[in-house]
């Protein structure tokens, strides 16, 4: 392996998903409803997939219907700021806000999940009080997995 490929994938990098279990519907209703192509849809009763092959594992089944909106992952390689993909996620959302906040309403079952891998810059996030207030118009809960690999 070469010493470039090796430090591309040491760059950190961060994202922002969405997060929506409806119930007994089918997730397409959601890109329906929103616009939105989903990122990712997950189906009850079908096949878990290993996150990182994609290979199935048999004998485990999904329990929900999912459907996933998934920021595109930034790199730094550099100090991270993760607000981010974040802020861009409710740009999104904002853009269709009646839509969007009506399905979240409908569909209880949501959050947005924040997640950085990083090697040696110390990320942050900054919730302020304007990103609070856009995030608390959707009444939606904020996950962050943050991982140290370095």
């Amino acid at each position: 392996m070469s010493s470039m490929n090796t430090e591309e994938q040491k760059r950190n990098e961060y994202g922002c998903t969405l997060f929506i279990d409806t119930s007994d519907d089918h997730p397409q209703i959601i890109t329906d409803q929103s616009g939105l192509k989903a990122s990712e849809m997950v189906i009850k009763g079908s096949n878990w997939l290993s996150p990182m092959t994609k290979r199935i594992i048999e004998g485990k089944y999904n329990e929900n219907n999912l459907w996933l909106y998934k920021i595109e992952k930034e790199y730094s390689d550099v100090g991270l700021h993760l607000n981010s993909p974040l802020e861009k996620m409710l740009d999104i959302l904002d853009s269709k806000k009646d839509i969007i906040s009506g399905i979240l309403k409908k569909y209880s079952q949501n959050h947005i999940l924040c997640s950085a891998y990083f090697y040696e810059a110390n990320p942050y996030f900054k919730l302020d009080k304007s990103l609070i207030k856009r995030l608390n118009q959707y009444q939606i809960d904020v996950e962050f997995d943050v991982y140290c690999l370095g």
